[in-house]
Order: structure tokens, then sequence, then C-alpha cells
């Protein structure tokens, strides 16, 4: 059950059209894991909740909007990105949702917060795919304090794939070595993603949503040509307003101020996360 049953969003900014900010608390409660749990997104005026909604890329959102039944749940997966580290308040006498262990355990809660507003099963599957891919390339990143080990293990899988996939292309120039490729690396992301992020639990939905993605990539390969046109486009666009975003790109590199706005934004705080667990 969410309170409320809807939620307000403000523009960031002018200048800032994608994301937004959330001035109400948000609460959920409700089954999860066989118990009964709630969460609190607590927001205000004064202290607002900044939020990108459901993070697609912009060539997919023709098919996933980054709005719509989903919205309160990615609210508070976004919130959960943020925070699964934290210690949460005991404000009722419900246990709270939080502390999650990691990133994969905020990726289930979507999916049951997902079903909860009713989205469609497959929607709701290939929305939750589309997170696990990213927590799975997250957790190899570079930075993470914890299971040092097992994060340089995935390391090692996923580059000994790349280096025996780029020896085959070099090596045989064919469509069978293409799609060899397509297969190989996602999975070796995926079994490095398992390792470096301890959690053998995960191996059976992951790979579901390895199959899920192999079933779907042609809409995968769609939207990838549809990016290459759009940014085509935004290049076009930019050049005929004499190029102010290309010239503020560069600007940003050497901006404090910048930086700054960039420690703020949702993307930097889920990055932080993954980073401190």
């Amino acid at each position: 059950m969410f309170a409320p049953l809807t939620i307000a969003l403000h523009e960031a900014g002018p200048d800032d059209p994608y994301r937004w900010l959330m001035t109400d608390t948000l609460v959920w409660s409700g089954p999860f894991r066989g118990e009964t749990r709630e969460l609190r997104v607590t927001a205000s005026a004064a202290h607002p909740f900044l939020t990108d909604l459901a993070s697609v890329p912009r060539s997919l959102t023709w098919l996933f909007p980054r709005y719509g039944k989903y919205t309160k749940a990615a609210v508070l997966h976004d919130y959960l990105c943020q925070r699964f580290r934290e210690t949460p308040s005991m404000g009722s006498a419900a246990p709270s949702l939080l502390p999650l262990g990691d990133r994969s355990d905020a990726d289930e809660a979507f999916n049951v917060l997902m079903n909860e507003l009713g989205v469609p099963r497959l929607r709701r599957g290939l929305m939750w795919t589309a997170v696990s891919w990213a927590t799975l390339i997250t957790s190899l990143v570079p930075g993470r304090r914890s299971k040092p080990v097992g994060r340089r293990v995935g390391r090692v899988i996923v580059l000994a794939a790349l280096v025996a996939i780029v020896a085959l292309l070099v090596a045989r120039h064919d469509l069978a070595a293409l799609v060899v490729g397509g297969l190989v690396v996602p999975a070796a992301v995926l079994a490095g993603g398992i390792v470096a992020l301890g959690r053998g639990d995960r191996v059976r939905p992951y790979v579901f949503a390895y199959g899920l993605t192999l079933l779907f990539s042609p809409l995968l390969a769609l939207g990838l040509g549809l990016g290459l046109a759009l940014y085509l486009y935004l290049f076009l666009e930019d050049l005929f307003a004499g190029l102010p975003a290309i010239r503020g790109f560069f600007s940003d590199l050497f901006s404090n101020e910048a930086k700054v706005r960039k420690l703020g934004t949702p993307q930097f705080a889920r990055v932080a996360a993954v980073i401190e667990s």
C-alpha cells in the first residue's frame, strides 16, 4: 500500500528537465520476503527528494517512458539505490525494508512494488532486467570497498571474455564470430557481476534476465540505431543554435561549480552508494 496514492513532482529547474523534486513524504508498506515491511521516503519543500524517475535511455523512451504505472516504484527504487547502506529510522511498529545488502536487493524490491502497482508482467520483467544489468555492471566498477577478492575475480572473468572475443573477431571476421561475441560478453558480465556481488542466490533470476535480454535483443538493436539517429539530430540542433551544449560540456569539465552540481544528482548518489558497499 502506498500513501499517498498519488504523488506530486516538480521540475528540478529550467536547465535540468530530466530530474524531478518530490516534496511530500512517500510511504510504502506491504509484504516483502514473507514479512510486513515499511519504506518511508521523507521529503518536504525545504528538503525535497531528487529523482530522475525510471532511468531509461532517451532512445528507448518510446517503449518505456520514464513515468507511468511504475512511477512510485521508480522513485522508491531510486531512493533504495542511493541509500541502501544507511540504517533506517524506525518510525512505525512495522520493520523497515532497509537496510539492504546491495543494489540487487533494491532491484528485487522494485519488482515487488511494480507488481503491486499493476505493471504488466512482461514490462515488469524487462524493467527489472534493465536495472539488474546496471547492478551487475556497477558491481565491477573500481572503488568498491567490500568483497575485493570477488570483485577482482569478476573483472578477470569479464576481461578474459573480452580478450577472447576480440581475438576471435580478428581471426575470423564473420557473422558467426559476432553472434558468439553477442552471447559470450553479456554472459561474462553476468558471471563476473555475480562473483563481484557475492550473491549465489541471484544466479537463477540473473540467468532468466540473460535469457530475456537475448529474446528481446532486436529491441535493443533498434534502440541503438535510434540512439545514433537521436544524437545526430541533437548535434545538428546544437549546431544551428551556435553549439551552446557542446561549449557548455567542455566548460563544465573545468568548472568546480559544475562538479558540485553533479555531486547532488541521483546518478552520482547511486554510484557513491555502490562504492561505499
